[in-house]
This record gives structure tokens, sequence and C-alpha cells, in this order.
């Protein structure tokens, strides 16, 4: 009993963190929105939704080191998902290789392989919604705000 508890007060208490996180990054403010993921990650292993933002936010910073390797991690972490769909991971990793990609650049790095970009391989129309509000990638030939 103490684990379902334990379990479910850390889902209820991430979530709380994850909502905080997505709304200061909304507003443009990066330092608040990741000190919201560093409390997740206190609690429990970051997700790759956790991981994806984490990185971004590390990119808005100007910690490019930090960025780079956490879109890596975030890459990965969506790979070994089982919960979103082909269409779903590609969006993602493409995200995650926009960003990483800006990062490298900013580092003077040639854009490392994982952030090699194909926005062709990403059919919008079959991502999640919330997948393309939490995430969005403006720079898709398809783009459209939602």
């Amino acid at each position: 009993m103490f684990k379902i508890a334990s379990h479910l007060y850390r889902a209820v208490k991430g979530g709380v963190y994850w909502n905080r996180s997505l709304e200061f990054a909304s507003k443009g403010n990066h330092e608040a929105a990741l000190d919201e993921i560093v409390r997740i990650e206190e609690i429990s292993p970051l997700l790759a939704e956790s991981a994806l933002l984490k990185g971004f936010l590390l990119y808005a910073l100007n910690r490019d080191d930090e960025a780079v390797r956490s879109l890596i991690e975030a890459q990965k972490l969506v790979e070994a998902s089982q919960k979103y769909s082909d269409d779903d991971k590609e969006y993602l990793k493409c995200y995650a290789s926009v960003w990483g990609g800006e990062a490298a650049k900013k580092l003077d790095r040639k854009v490392l392989k994982p952030f090699a970009v194909d926005f062709e391989r990403v059919p919008l129309s079959k991502v999640k919604k919330h997948l393309k509000r939490n995430f969005p990638l403006r720079d898709h030939p398809n783009w459209v705000e939602t």
C-alpha cells in the first residue's frame, strides 16, 4: 500500500512541476522552468518530454554543452519509449535535432550526426496535438500554428 501511495504522490507532484515548467517556459522564464524540471529529476528519472524541455531550456540559457548532452539523451528516451507512435517519435527527435544542432553551432562544432534534421520524414498531421503545442517545430515547411 505504501508503495502505491508513494508512486501516486510522485506522479502527482511530477505533474505539478511539469505544468509549472511549461507555464514558465511559455512566458520566457527559462530559469524558473528549468528549476521545475530539476524538481522532477529529484523525485523520478526524466521521461522523454521532460528531457526534451530540459535540453531546450539549457540551450535558451546558453548552457550549450549541457543542452547537447540533454538532447542526445532525450532522443534516446524518445526512441526507447513505447508511449509514442513512430510519427510522434520522428517529430520529437526532429525537435531535439533542431535545438541540439543550434547548440552545437554555438559551440563552434560541426552539427553532430544525432542532430541531422529531416523535416520531410515528419508528417505533422499524424503527430499528437499536445506534442506540437509543447514542442513546436516552426521551421517545418508545413507548420501551422495551432
